[in-house]
């Protein structure tokens, strides 16, 4: 029996012609769409092909590791006190061309902690391989510290970033390592807490890392640098941080040395013994038992040229000085005072008008011994002082010892006169001796004053040869009063 073909037959092809047709149709759409709508934002688009002929063959690889350790710093700031310093009331007698030491000066310190402060440091290093054939483009280090999220549970959630420096190896040849370090001062960081539990990661990118070099297809498709390398696409290269097993302490102010300023009066040399800045402790001159100092220092007192009868005082300034420190620490002491002594003056020797018009009452602690022998006569007797004077006060003979009173000053040759004069009558009066050229020096004097008087106009109206005789007067006068005279009479 034979077969008739099939009625649904012409169909079916139908319908397969059909479904061929439109995604042909399809496919010439998305062709146009591609080549047509490119204007609109710029160039075309490179093909595929042509996409990726940059991503082969100039790149290179890296591998990282990590360290990460804390250790804390504590920093203790001293403060210093002067507590007790002592030195002798009494009198210490040193005579002309003679030397002697004050009293020792016994000084007494506290140290006392100021203030302290803790902090953690975070630090260790980002050890580098690069892999490849050439040389790394672009190295950049970012330190990444992290916490977990409940502090001491959870996962864990970046808290903290810092880029590590490279400059020390900013390009890694082929095959090189490098260590770089790093160091964090969580100081720094807002809301640390030394209780959480912290990891620290890297993350290590270069420009020209394989297969993600400007053109590879999925990871770099456009023409832009895509930095890359450990740790970039994912947590980082991770290490744990390491809690810190010891305090590194560090004092300020703990060290100091003491000082002793020494204020010289005039005419003496003053010497700190030892001299300089001494540390505390040191053998023999201060104890310290780490809170409390005592140190023992000394003062030589030279008397170069002061005469006898002269009292000075010797000041002393104690300071406590931390050494080798950019802010150094100085305390400083009330001012000590030691009396100098010159020693009585030996009968029969001469003073000069320094002595005098130092000695009348008004010059720090020296005695008035010039009151005792007024009233003296310069000049014309009494009742006879029109040109002369009648000294009758200290005060009047310290003006006129110092010309402060006197018409002209020390430019007037009778100024001068008048003030050797005194100064002769008051030694006489002291018991010193006097030769016969003195006595005459003396009665030239007088007669000079009672002629001429205390007058600038005077003086400067006399001739050369009256003047000349007038400042020989005052010179052998002056002579005799440092006891230069050659008659005997010395200076006391």
């Amino acid at each position: 029996m034979s077969k008739k073909p099939s009625r649904h037959l012409p169909v079916i092809q139908l319908v397969l012609v059909s479904v061929l047709l439109f995604t042909g149709l399809v496919l010439l759409g998305l062709i146009y769409a591609e080549v047509h709508t490119w204007n609109h934002d710029g160039p075309a688009p490179a093909p595929a092909m042509i996409r990726t002929t940059n991503c082969s063959g100039t790149g290179t690889t890296l591998t990282a590791s990590k360290t990460a350790a804390t250790y804390e710093i504590q920093t203790d700031t001293y403060t210093w006190e002067i507590m007790h310093h002592s030195a002798t009331a009494k009198c210490i007698t040193i005579p002309r061309g003679e030397c002697a030491f004050l009293a020792p000066m016994v000084v007494d310190a506290v140290r006392m902690l100021s203030s302290r402060t803790t902090r953690t440091i975070i630090n260790g290093s980002v050890t580098v391989t690069n892999g490849g054939a050439v040389a790394t483009t672009a190295l950049v280090i970012t330190d990444m510290l992290q916490v977990q999220s409940a502090c001491t549970t959870g996962g864990f959630v970046d808290f903290y970033a810092s880029v590590i420096d490279v400059s020390a190896r900013p390009v890694l040849l082929p095959g090189e390592t490098w260590s770089y370090p790093y160091e964090l001062d969580t100081a720094l960081m807002t809301g640390y807490d030394a209780s959480c539990n912290y990891r620290n990661a890297a993350f290590v990118t270069i420009t020209n890392h394989a297969g993600w070099l400007p053109g590879c297809p999925g990871q770099c498709p456009g023409p832009d640098d895509c930095p890359f390398g450990p740790g970039a696409n994912g947590g980082g290269v991770k290490a744990d941080v390491i809690p810190s097993t010891g305090v590194t302490v560090i004092e300020i102010h703990e060290e100091v040395a003491i000082r002793n300023l020494v204020l010289c009066p005039a005419g003496f040399n003053c010497t700190s013994l030892p001299a300089g800045d001494v540390l505390i402790p040191t053998p023999d001159v201060c104890t310290f038992d780490g809170t409390f100092a005592q140190c023992v220092t000394f003062v030589q007192v030279c008397n170069v040229n002061v005469t006898c009868d002269t009292n000075v005082t010797v000041v002393d300034y104690f300071q406590l000085v931390s050494l080798n420190e950019a802010t150094p620490l100085v305390i400083t002491s009330n001012r000590i005072e030691s009396p100098v002594c010159t020693g009585p003056c030996p009968v029969g020797c001469t003073l000069t008008i320094g002595y005098w018009k130092t000695h009348a009452g008004f010059t720090g602690n020296n005695a008035d011994r010039v009151t005792q022998y007024l009233p003296i006569t310069l000049g014309c007797p009494p009742p006879q002082y029109a040109k002369g004077a009648n000294v009758t006060s200290a005060a009047q003979s310290t003006a006129i010892l110092t010309f402060s009173a006197l018409a002209g000053g020390a430019a007037n040759g009778l100024n001068k006169v008048a003030a050797q004069l005194l100064a002769t009558k008051l030694n006489v009066a002291n018991g010193a001796a006097v030769s016969p050229t003195v006595v005459a020096a003396m009665n030239g004097g007088d007669s000079y004053l009672c002629q001429y008087g205390f007058n600038a106009g005077a003086w400067t109206s006399l001739s050369n040869g009256v003047k000349s005789s007038i400042n020989q007067v005052a010179t052998a006068l002056d002579t005799y009063n440092n006891g230069l005279a050659g008659d005997g009479v010395t200076h006391c």
